[in-house]
């Protein structure tokens, strides 16, 4: 195994979240409101988008577009080294992201390395790196992500009330429609059920929690997990670290020679 990132990091800046390191964690589905790029840095691990799935080797890439449900796991139950570099929410490129992966080793080991340049601060091409990765006709394997206006209430519901309990009924009464009309076309349109997106979504709240110091107790409070335990095996399965582990190992700051 490859020892660039011998325990997790979260980098978060100005332009662009980094996490790297080292695991065997096993990811759920989920989506992300953001694209990402991966590099498989050490090992091997397994990508699935959508309902295709691979195995990557060391220096090969995925591509991850905004809202496209995926996951990534072991193989076999070894650890694989890697470092997803997710762009920011109000990026222009992400409107033309396809997703799909790339076996080109030397362009995924250069990009590894620009990534390193970025995180020590030093001069760096690491953006303009991404913009030639993210045309479109870089990408192997284009997807669709569907939009539905009952599925952006429904998540718009859901965003707005993380800190109460969740009930499919309450949802699909909030959107006038069926439960059974709602469940299908929620998980046909994101790939995920509304319950899935709702425990995703607190996730994503509490990260940021986290990031403004927020007390852990406090947040699993104010989004309803039954203690702290509950909210640290949650958290961990969708983040691969518990809550106080992620508040030791992000980093929030704005390089010097960020472009």
């Amino acid at each position: 195994m490859g020892n660039r990132y011998p325990s997790i990091h979260f980098l978060h800046t100005d332009t662009l979240e980094l996490v790297s390191g080292s695991s065997s964690h096993c990811f759920p589905l989920h989506t992300h409101h953001t694209a990402c790029v991966g590099i498989v840095t050490g090992g091997r691990l397994s990508f699935q988008l959508g309902k295709q799935g691979w195995v990557l080797d060391q220096d090969e890439i995925y591509i991850i577009p905004p809202n496209f449900i995926h996951t990534i796991t072991s193989v076999d139950g070894q650890a694989y080294d890697h470092l997803a570099i997710c762009l920011p929410e109000n990026n222009q490129w992400q409107s033309r992201i396809t997703g799909g992966v790339i076996r080109n080793k030397a362009f995924g080991k250069n990009l590894a390395a620009e990534t390193e340049h970025f995180v020590n601060n030093q001069p760096n091409t690491l953006l303009d790196e991404l913009r030639q990765l993210l045309q479109p006709e870089q990408n192997t394997t284009p997807v669709v992500v569907l939009d539905n206006e009952i599925i952006n209430q429904a998540k718009y519901f859901i965003s707005t009330h993380l800190f109460e309990p969740f009930y499919l009924d309450t949802l699909s009464n909030a959107l006038h429609i069926s439960k059974f009309h709602l469940l299908r076309t929620f998980k046909q349109h994101t790939g995920l059920s509304p319950h899935q997106y709702y425990i995703q979504e607190k996730i994503r709240g509490i990260r940021m929690g986290l990031l403004q110091m927020q007390a852990i107790p406090d947040l699993a409070y104010q989004y309803q997990f039954t203690d702290q335990s509950h909210l640290c095996r949650v958290f961990k399965k969708y983040v691969g670290v518990t809550p106080g582990n992620f508040r030791d190992a992000v980093v929030v700051r704005s390089p010097a020679n960020n472009p």
